[in-house]
């Protein structure tokens, strides 16, 4: 029976922990965009757990377990945590009325809390994760996970038009395109999920940075009325 080398995978999460190193870099910290960078250092958090689990020849199974459940937030998160900071970015610089609000503060709170439901949408993945994450139970799981990137994709298809954040549209296009097709590249080309999944969090962050580097650019008066 053919052993599966751990090295290319012990590579992946080095050169994403490297990458998340440059994003956090260039990520404007001082601007305030907590949720995005919270996300970077999560990853970074997961790509060095991921080190951890696969240098090591014979891995705890506490450590195999605790990697398992960061694999499960890094999949879950990433759409949502953009969302976020995108959503609220723009309402605090004045883009409200480009979500189709008319009233004035009797729907500001209305408007946050729409911004944080984003972050539901990653708890209820998370936690349904959790819940079904036997093999024969795993495919619902699946399901939640696929209608929470959907819900989240499109919301932020319509945040990136609104604030022209193209880079947003590319990270949907990414994340949507890297869900359904992934598991075909493994079973044709015979590479590990793990691996793939994470070259495919690299280009995340890519995106991610270049579009929360568009909100330092964003010009404050441009409202889609």
């Amino acid at each position: 029976m053919m052993t599966v080398s751990p090295v290319p995978t012990c590579f992946a999460h080095f050169l994403l922990a490297a990458v998340t190193g440059w994003a956090l870099k260039h990520t404007p910290t001082a601007y305030g965009v907590p949720f995005a960078s919270g996300m970077l250092l999560f990853l970074l958090a997961h790509s060095l757990l991921g080190i951890l689990r696969f240098a090591h020849p014979q891995p705890h199974q506490r450590l195999r377990q605790l990697y398992e459940r960061s694999l499960l937030l890094s999949k879950v998160c990433a759409l949502p945590l953009l969302n976020t900071q995108l959503y609220l970015r723009h309402l605090q610089s004045g883009g409200i009325e480009g979500f189709g609000a008319t009233g004035a503060a009797s729907y500001t709170l209305l408007r946050y809390a729409f911004g944080y439901g984003f972050l539901l949408s990653a708890a209820i993945a998370f936690l349904v994760g959790c819940t079904f994450s036997e093999l024969a139970q795993r495919h619902l799981a699946d399901h939640v996970a696929t209608a929470m990137l959907l819900i989240n994709g499109v919301a932020l298809c319509g945040i990136a038009v609104i604030t022209l954040n193209y880079w947003g549209i590319g990270l949907v296009l990414s994340s949507v395109g890297k869900h359904f097709v992934l598991h075909r590249l493994v079973e044709r080309f015979s590479v590990p999920f793990i691996d793939l999944h994470t070259y495919g969090l690299i280009f995340y962050e890519i995106f991610a940075v270049n579009a929360i580097l568009h909100l330092q650019y964003y010009p404050r008066s441009v409202v889609i009325q």
